[in-house]
């Protein structure tokens, strides 16, 4: 188990929660197709608007039982890159495991 593995977990933990609460009010009868449409928009708003709080807060949630379990939160593969001759520097720095984990998911 690696912190994507419960960084992801969490991220759909919270973003099912609100697709739950959606789904069971469009299983109300008798309700208008104005008002579910309005409801699947608003589920479509958070989602978009709230997301980079989402990833910061699940990303501090996650942190905190990898190091209750001692899951290792370090990247589990090599990246293979050209090699740079001497003397010229290096055209990007390599994104930590939260950097990588925020941007992968807020793309």
């Amino acid at each position: 188990m690696q912190l994507y593995f419960v960084f992801f977990l969490c991220l759909w933990n919270n973003a099912s929660k609100e697709i739950d609460h959606v789904q069971k009010y469009l299983q109300i009868l008798r309700i208008s197709f104005e008002k579910s449409v309005i409801k699947m928009r608003k589920v479509k708003v958070f989602l978009m608007y709230k997301r980079k709080d989402l990833v910061e807060e699940v990303l501090q949630f996650a942190q905190d039982p990898c190091e209750e379990m001692h899951v290792p939160i370090v990247k589990g593969r090599i990246i293979r890159r050209k090699k740079i001759m001497p003397g010229v520097k290096a055209a990007y720095d390599p994104l930590t495991l939260y950097q990588e984990l925020k941007s992968s998911t807020l793309e």
